[in-house]
């Protein structure tokens, strides 16, 4: 099972994934952009260019 972005339509999903997760079953795959890159990531992510969610970095 897997969850990309943000997917708060299906809550017992999300439970699950969240379970896995604990259970160490399942991991969280991000990318560390600079907050310079803000604009830069909000493209690649619908282009397909971010292999993963992202996280802006101070």
């Amino acid at each position: 099972m897997g969850l990309a972005g943000s997917d708060r339509r299906y809550p017992r999903r999300l439970a699950e994934i969240f379970r896995l997760h604990a259970a160490r079953r399942a991991r969280v795959r991000y990318a560390a952009r600079p907050l310079d890159d803000v604009n830069e990531g909000i493209e690649d992510m619908p282009a397909g260019r971010a292999a993963a969610g992202m996280a802006l970095l101070p």
